[in-house]
């Protein structure tokens, strides 16, 4: 669930920004406060 919500997260992500170092950090900041989650 928690990770099927990322991926529609990143989508959006996507198609606001083709930034790929605006989404790596995007990730980053995900995986830094939810790495307990995983």
């Amino acid at each position: 669930m928690i990770i099927h919500n990322i991926i529609k997260i990143h989508n959006f992500k996507i198609h606001i920004s083709k930034n790929k170092d605006e989404i790596m950090n995007f990730y980053l900041t995900i995986l830094k406060n939810n790495d307990n989650t995983f």
